[in-house]
C-alpha cells in the first residue's frame, strides 16, 4: 500500500506540472569561463544546468545534476558503480565529457564515471543534444556534456561550502579568485566522502546485504582547480588551467534475485584524474578571430577484485589487482568567420593521440595507442529575420599505432595489427521564428562513433577474441522541436526524435567454441519525444513538468533487450519564493520499468519524492533537504538498490569586491 500511495503521490504533483527549472543565476552567469564554450553561433542547443542549482538540491557530482535535465536518462551502472547517462539511446561512448571543451573521457573505453567529477569547481554544465557543434570534435553520435569553469571578475572572490548528509557523509570545498586590470586567477578545492549510503525500512535482508547501509559503498574524492588568465584587451584572451582530482570508492555487490547474477567483490584504491591545458582566442581582423585549445590529460586507475565480502583474499580465480595508466594528448583550433553578410561560419581542427596500458599484478605491461584527426564546419546562414540555416560537416580519421596482447602461458607480449578507420559527419538544421514567442526546427543529422580500443582489443578475461577491423556504429538522426510562450505565466516545448543506428558494435558468440567476438552486426532504431511545459502562475511561484519518452528496437536481434532506460520518465518541480532570500522547493521523479538485463529482467518502476529549502542572509544561505521522503525501496538496475529517505544541510557563504 505505500509503495501505491507514493506512486498516486507523485502522479499527482506531475501532472500538477510541480517541477520547476531553477531560473537563471545571473551572478554565476557572470563568472561563466567564455573561453570554455562550444556552441552553433546564435543557436545554442544545448540544456544548461547552473551552479546555484547544484548547491541547493545538493547535487554534488555531474552524474546527479545532469539527471535533472529534460531528454537525459540517468544510468546506474551498478556492477561497476558509476554514473553514467543517456541521450537519444546512446550511453557516454557516444556522448563525450569535456572541460572547457577539452576531451576527458577514459582513451581505453570511452566511457567515464561522472560521479568523479564534482560540481563545485564549474560554473555551468551544458548538455548538447540534436545539433551538436562539429568544433566537439569526433564520437558525439549522441551528444556531448561540457563543464564548464568558473572566471573571477571581480577583484576579489571568495566562496566557501561546508555541509553534512545521510551515511556519514560531509563535504567542504573553497574557491578564492581575483580579476585585477588584464590578470585573473583563481584556485579551488572540495572534498566529499561518505562511508555508505541507508536502505529502506522495506529492504529485505539478501545475500550479500544485510540491509540498514549498503556494504562497501563509501568513497573519498578530491577535486582541485587553477586558473591563471591574461586579457590585453576585450578581443583577446589567454588562459592555463590546471584540474586535479583524486578519488577512492567501493563497489557494493549485487543483492537481487536473479539467479545467472554473481556478485563482484570490487574496491578501487585509486581513481585519478589530472589534467593541463592552454585556452585562447584571438582577433585576427574585423569579423575573423580564432579559438586554440592544447591539453594533456592522465587517468590513473586501480582496481582490486576480492574473493567474497570479507574483501580479505583473493585466491579464486575472478580474483586480480588491475593497473590502468592513460594519457592524452591533443589540440585544437576554432576558426571564426563573421565577416560574411548573414553568415557565422567556424572551422575547426582537432589532433588527438591516446596512450594506453594495462596489467594485472605480477604481469608484464601491455600498451595501446590511437591517434585521431578530425575537421570540422558549423555555419549559420540568416535568410531574413526570421529563417535560419544550420549546417554542419566534419571529416574523421582514427589511426590505431600500436595494439599489444598478453599470452599468459609463455608470460610473454605480442603485437596485434592495428587499423585505421574515417567517416563523414554531416547535419542540417532549419529554424523558423515564427513569431517572437514561438519557433520551431526540423534537423537531419548522420553521426559516428569510433570503436573503442576495449572493443577492438579486449580477450574479456579469455573469453572474447580481437577484432582489429571493427568499424564505426553509425546513426541517422532526425528531429523535430518546437517552444511556444502562451503568455507570461505558461509556455510549451516539444521534441520528436527517431534515430536509425546502423553498423552496431554487438557481441557475437561463438566464434570459436566458447569465445565471442564485437562484430558490426547490429541494426535499432530508436524512436522518442520529450514534452517540457513551464509554469508561473503567480510572481512566487515557478514550476515546470518534463514528460520523456523512448522506445529502443533491436532490429538485428529482437531476442535481446536494451537495458537500462524506461520507456517513461517524468519530472514535475516547483519553487515557492515568498520572501526575497527564502525558497522552498519540492520535486518528484517517475522511472517506468526498465531491462537490467538483455535477457529480460527487469527493474521496477518507482516514484521518488524530494524536498528542500534555502535561507539567505549577509552572504550566506543555507540549505536543508530531504530526499526519497516516502522511504521508497527502489533501484535503477535490479540487485542494486538506491538511497532511501537521506538528509542534507549545506551551507554556503559568498563574498565579492
Amino acid at each position: 500500500m505505500k509503495n501505491l500511495y507514493v506512486a498516486i503521490v507523485g502522479i499527482a504533483l506531475t501532472n500538477l506540472g510541480l517541477f520547476a527549472q531553477e531560473s537563471p543565476d545571473t551572478t554565476q552567469q557572470l563568472n561563466v569561463n567564455r573561453l570554455g564554450e562550444v556552441e552553433i553561433i546564435e543557436h545554442k542547443n544545448q540544456y544548461t544546468l547552473s551552479k546555484k542549482q547544484s548547491v541547493d538540491f545538493n547535487l554534488q557530482d555531474v552524474g546527479q545534476a545532469i539527471q535533472q535535465t529534460p531528454s537525459v536518462w540517468w544510468i546506474n551502472t551498478g556492477s561497476r558503480n558509476e554514473s553514467s547517462v543517456s541521450i537519444k539511446g546512446f550511453d557516454t561512448r557516444g556522448i563525450p565529457l569535456y572541460i572547457d571543451g577539452v576531451p576527458v573521457y577514459v582513451p581505453y573505453d570511452g566511457l567515464m564515471d561522472l560521479s568523479r567529477f564534482k560540481t563545485f569547481g564549474y560554473s555551468r554544465i551544458d548538455v548538447n543534444k540534436g545539433l551538436t557543434p562539429m568544433a566537439y570534435g569526433p564520437n558525439t553520435i549522441g551528444g556531448a556534456i561540457n563543464l564548464i569553469t568558473l572566471k573571477p571578475t571581480k577583484k576579489i572572490e571568495i566562496q566557501a561550502l561546508a555541509g553534512a548528509f545521510s551515511g556519514q557523509g560531509y563535504q567542504y570545498g573553497i574557491s578564492i579568485g581575483s580579476h585585477l586590470k588584464k590578470f585573473y586567477a583563481l584556485a579551488d578545492y572540495y572534498h566529499t566522502q561518505q562511508t555508505a549510503y541507508p536502505l529502506s525500512s522495506e529492504f529485505e535482508p539478501i545475500k550479500n546485504e544485510d540491509g540498514k547501509e549498503r556494504n562497501n559503498a563509501y568513497f573519498n574524492d578530491n577535486n582541485m582547480h587553477f586558473k591563471l588568465g591574461f586579457t590585453p584587451n576585450e578581443n583577446n584572451e589567454y588562459s592555463i588551467n590546471v584540474n586535479y582530482q583524486t578519488g577512492e570508492k567501493g563497489t557494493p555487490p549485487y543483492s537481487g534475485i536473479d539467479p545467472l547474477q554473481s556478485a563482484r567483490f570490487w574496491k578501487w584504491p585509486v581513481w585519478n584524474k589530472s589534467g593541463i591545458y592552454f585556452l585562447s582566442k584571438t582577433k585576427l581582423l574585423d569579423g575573423f578571430a580564432f579559438k586554440t585549445r592544447l591539453y594533456y590529460d592522465r587517468f590513473e586507475n586501480q582496481l582490486q577484485s576480492y574473493d567474497d565480502s570479507t574483501y580479505s583474499s583473493q585466491t579464486k580465480k575472478y580474483a586480480f589487482n588491475s593497473f590502468y595508466d592513460d594519457y592524452s594528448l591533443g589540440g585544437n583550433l576554432v576558426f571564426e568567420v563573421s565577416k560574411i553578410k548573414n553568415n557565422q561560419l567556424n572551422v575547426s581542427v582537432h589532433l588527438k593521440q591516446d596512450y594506453h596500458s594495462e596489467h594485472n599484478q605480477d604481469e608484464p605491461i601491455r600498451r595501446t595507442n590511437d591517434q585521431t584527426l578530425s575537421f570540422g564546419l558549423d555555419d549559420v546562414y540568416r535568410l531574413g529575420s526570421k529563417f535560419k540555416v544550420i549546417i554542419g560537416l566534419s571529416y574523421n580519421i582514427r589511426q590505431g599505432l600500436l595494439a599489444e596482447e598478453f599470452f599468459a602461458n609463455t608470460d610473454s607480449i605480442g603485437t596485434i595489427d592495428p587499423k585505421m578507420d574515417n567517416g563523414f559527419n554531416e547535419q542540417l538544421g532549419l529554424r523558423y521564428q515564427i513569431s517572437t514567442k514561438w519557433m520551431v526546427m526540423a534537423s537531419v543529422a548522420r553521426k559516428s562513433r569510433f570503436a573503442t580500443m576495449k572493443e577492438r582489443y579486449s580477450y574479456k578475461m579469455g573469453k572474447g577474441l580481437p577484432n582489429p577491423e571493427l568499424l564505426s556504429e553509425k546513426a541517422s538522426h532526425y528531429d523535430f522541436e518546437t517552444s511556444y510562450e502562451i503568455n507570461s505565466k505558461l509556455s510549451l516545448g516539444g521534441n520528436l526524435f527517431f534515430v536509425d543506428v546502423t553498423d552496431v558494435i554487438q557481441t557475437v558468440d561463438n566464434v570459436e567454441p566458447g569465445k565471442s567476438q564485437m562484430q558490426n552486426t547490429g541494426a535499432a532504431e530508436y524512436i522518442g519525444a520529450d514534452l517540457n511545459v513551464q509554469i508561473n502562475p503567480i510572481k512566487w511561484v515557478n514550476a515546470s513538468l518534463n514528460y520523456g519518452y523512448i522506445e529502443r528496437h533491436n532490429l538485428s536481434h529482437p531476442e535481446l533487450k536494451f537495458t537500462d532506460l524506461p520507456v517513461h520518465k517524468v519530472q514535475a518541480h516547483i519553487n515557492i519564493k515568498p520572501l526575497k532570500d527564502l525558497n522552498f522547493n519540492l520535486n518528484a521523479l517517475y522511472y517506468g520499468d526498465r531491462y537490467s538485463t538483455s535477457y529480460g529482467f527487469a527493474a521496477q518502476a518507482f516514484t521518488c519524492v524530494n524536498m528542500s529549502g534555502q535561507y539567505a542572509y549577509k552572504g550566506f544561505e543555507l540549505s536543508l533537504g530531504l530526499n526519497n521522503i516516502f522511504d521508497v525501496n527502489y533501484a535503477y538496475s535490479e540487485g542494486f538498490p538506491a538511497p532511501s529517505r537521506n538528509f542534507f544541510a549545506t551551507l554556503v557563504y559568498k563574498f565579492a569586491k
